[in-house]
């Protein structure tokens, strides 16, 4: 630091030549701003690992930032308003669970019934239209997308869910549908990435609706897919599923990459070798990588065990996905001390290739923290070239040249890999 006290020194007595004066101010302020960003970084307490996505327009060498039904800690979730938050936070993909209507459309919700997220309750038009249906084992009295036509279920407004976020944005907005959300990502000037799931594939191909118009769930997610472009294994586009059918007959029609979805269940060696087939990754809970839920206590335990999972699946080519990051503590184990950024650290360490999180904002001031210190070339920093001073006498010509390296080596000693 002595070189730069000098620097400084010089400067301010006006010893050195005034042509060089503004170079070697811009040289010192980003070195300023080097060391703050150091103090910062999590990258100065650990190597992390590089990861690649091989995904048209995704090119960082950084985890994904999944936005979770979008910026789901802040806006209601699956709504364009809070897809556009995510994106401004910084997200590289948005995630859209994929439901049908009675018209064949596809609509943003995280089950196949809403009543949890809108105000269909309060609706008299739709009071009548709560039924009981068998999905997947389970007896669900609630109104479903299946029921309703596109038209009707945009007069209905989103809410948020959990009491203990920020209800002032109930009533404001409605659904979205898939469409709308690739129209949004297309839209903006860097490449946003969609994650969509197909939610109760089985359930939703038996249903006569669908058999009457000879599709399938399948058909009907990939016809929209072709019709915007998404048609190669290096689209930005991720189709996910619980449903290993589903994904199969997805990879009969599409070669846009595809994630298995996987959660208290686990997933055998042999199944992930079938998986690694056809499956770009495998969408993981995060408890299958760092061991700490229990029934009875939820995430309020501390881990008791680490797996090798994401390794295992890295060794047959699939990328890592985990769900789901949130804020909040009744969220995170004890081991975080309550700290959201102290969880992501600790996947960051194994390698994890992309994070569905209900606040991308939060991953994305981590993710700046830890890697982009390292992603800027020394050369660009302070450049030899503002060594040379021109037309200055030879004495400045060497104060000159002295102040700007030793700026330039404390560059590199506080901001890059060399």
């Amino acid at each position: 630091m002595h070189g730069f006290i000098n620097a400084c020194n010089i400067l301010h007595t006006g010893h050195v030549h005034s042509e060089m004066n503004m170079e070697i101010v811009m040289c010192i302020a980003l070195l300023c701003a080097c060391v703050d960003a150091r103090h910062h970084s999590t990258r100065a307490r650990a190597g992390l690992p590089r990861v690649g996505h091989n995904i048209a327009g995704l090119e960082m060498d950084r985890p994904l930032i999944i936005g979770h039904r979008g910026s789901a800690g802040m806006m209601p979730e699956h709504s364009l308003e809070g897809y556009k938050l995510a994106i401004k936070q910084g997200t590289d993909v948005i995630e859209c669970d994929m439901c049908l209507t009675k018209d064949l459309k596809i609509v943003c919700l995280h089950e196949s019934w809403f009543s949890r997220v809108t105000n269909v309750k309060d609706d008299p038009e739709f009071r009548d239209k709560i039924v009981s249906r068998e999905v997947e084992g389970s007896l669900i009295n609630d109104w479903f997308s299946v029921d309703f036509t596109l038209k009707e279920l945009k007069k209905l407004r989103l809410i948020q869910p959990n009491s203990f976020r920020d209800q002032t944005h109930n009533l404001k907005y409605p659904m979205a549908t898939l469409t709308e959300l690739i129209d949004l990502v297309k839209a903006e000037d860097r490449t946003v990435a969609i994650h969509a799931e197909t939610k109760n594939p089985e359930w939703v191909n038996s249903l006569d609706l669908v058999k009457n118009a000879n599709t399938t769930f399948e058909d009907i997610v990939v016809e929209v897919l072709e019709a915007r472009g998404y048609d190669s294994e290096y689209s930005p586009f991720f189709l996910q599923s619980f449903s290993e059918e589903s994904l199969r007959a997805l990879a009969q029609r599409t070669t846009v990459p595809k994630v298995m979805l996987v959660w208290k269940e686990g997933v055998t060696q042999e199944k992930l070798m079938e998986l690694s087939e056809f499956c770009y990754g495998m969408g993981l809970w995060k408890d299958l990588i760092i061991t700490g839920w229990n029934d009875a206590y939820g995430y309020k335990n501390y881990a008791w065990n680490r797996t090798d999972l994401v390794e295992r699946i890295h060794n047959l080519g699939m990328k890592v996905h985990i769900y789901t990051m949130r804020n909040e503590d009744r969220y995170l184990l004890w081991d975080y001390g309550q700290d959201p950024r102290r969880e992501y650290e600790a996947f960051l360490q194994l390698g994890v290739d992309g994070y569905f999180t209900d606040f991308p904002a939060t991953l994305k001031s981590l993710l700046d923290d830890a890697y982009i210190s390292s992603a800027i070339p020394c050369a660009t920093l302070c450049p030899p070239s503002l060594s040379s001073p021109g037309s200055s006498s030879d004495k400045n010509k060497k104060q000159s040249k002295s102040i700007l390296r030793s700026i330039r080596a404390l560059l590199c000693s506080v901001y890059c890999d060399e």
